[in-house]
């Protein structure tokens, strides 16, 4: 959730050409549910492993700010990139984060677009202190697909 607003705008009116960036600013919220599973094998043959299970869940809030930038190449292709960081370390809040789109735009009719590109996203957080301190590095790449419906 970010809010801001266009800062610089070149496109032609033909969205042929130029370049458009807007800047935000706002927060993500996290929520993660993980399921786990710890098997301990035992020193001395012919013993069980002890395995544990369970379940354990967090939420939190990273302020970001973020920047998005178009590119029209023609009325009905263009690309688009858009990066957010934030984190910090404030609050409750991550060390850090951030993520990063790039992705091709191809507008299907006045009111649909579908993107098609790559995004990655990273995070690292620290909870606890001292024994109980747990650190957390999650990264996620990969292709990403949208569509878009324009209401307005």
């Amino acid at each position: 959730m970010k809010f801001g607003g266009k800062v610089y705008d070149t496109r032609t009116p033909a969205q042929d050409g130029g370049l458009a960036i807007w800047v935000g600013a706002g927060a993500r919220y996290w929520d993660n549910d993980v399921d786990y599973r710890i098997t301990i094998d035992p020193i001395l043959p012919g013993g069980d492993p002890i395995v544990t299970t369970g379940k354990t869940g967090e939420t939190w809030w990273d302020p970001v700010l973020g920047l998005h930038m178009h590119f029209p190449v023609t009325p009905s292709v263009g690309f688009n990139i858009r990066a957010t960081g934030g984190g910090l370390g404030i609050g409750e809040a991550s060390d850090y984060m951030w993520d990063a789109e790039f992705a091709a735009l191809f507008r299907l009719s006045r009111r649909l677009m579908l993107s098609a590109g790559y995004r990655q996203f990273k995070y690292k957080r620290t909870d606890g202190s001292g024994d109980d301190e747990i650190v957390q590095s999650v990264t996620v790449v990969g292709p990403a697909i949208g569509l878009s419906i324009g209401i307005f």
